[in-house]
């Protein structure tokens, strides 16, 4: 009787580690002291939020237990400060707030934020490369080296559409993903309406 007691105590602690594991929580500290609220926000338009909870910060410390289960996509307001994206997956969330900035804020224990970043990134360093095209063939053309300046000129205007290759791409790699969507509803003026119908369809 002793062993089937036993039995059922590690099958209830098993059950609540899982239950446990199946949470999102997300925990964050920050060194600037001037913030005193974080407010957990739902985005309704590209400029309004929905506050879904709020909670104050404790000696640099902050913690949202049990995220709703229905959001992978989060906003995270401090204060009064324009709030900022996190992914959220199953576990425990952390996340790194920099005084400076909160917009650098550094996410860890999200694979789907993880993958949000490496999108935005990617995104980042096509767009420089870009500039980066226009800049050296004004040089080049200032400089008196016409070929040159033939030559960046065009890369300048064939780079236009790296961002929508790089984009589909990705859409044929993770067709659902939540932070591929998100990137391609904050970089739509960047596209034609054709380009853009064809990066959402299926995602929405």
């Amino acid at each position: 009787m002793k062993s089937f007691g036993n039995y059922i105590f590690i099958l209830v602690m098993l059950v609540a580690c899982s239950q446990y594991k199946s949470k999102s929580i997300l925990q964050g500290t920050i060194t600037d002291s001037r913030y005193k609220k974080v407010y957990l926000l739902q985005q309704i338009t590209p400029t309004s939020w929905e506050m879904l909870d709020s909670t104050s910060i404790v000696d640099n410390h902050f913690m949202f237990a049990d995220l709703p289960s229905e959001y992978n996509q989060l906003f995270v307001q401090l204060d009064n400060t324009i709030p900022f994206v996190v992914f959220v997956d199953k576990g425990t969330i952390e996340l790194a707030i920099p005084a400076q900035n909160v917009h650098e804020t550094k996410v860890k224990g999200s694979s789907l934020h993880d993958e949000y970043m490496m999108l935005q990134d990617s995104i980042d360093f096509l767009l420089h490369q870009r500039l980066l095209f226009y800049k050296d063939a004004i040089v080049a053309q200032n400089d008196g080296r016409q070929t040159d300046a033939t030559i960046l000129q065009q890369k300048y205007i064939h780079s236009k559409n790296n961002v929508f290759h790089f984009l589909q791409k990705q859409k044929g790699a993770n067709p659902t993903s939540a932070p591929l969507l998100y990137i391609i509803k904050t970089y739509k003026p960047y596209f034609t309406d054709t380009e853009y119908r064809t990066l959402s369809a299926s995602l929405e």
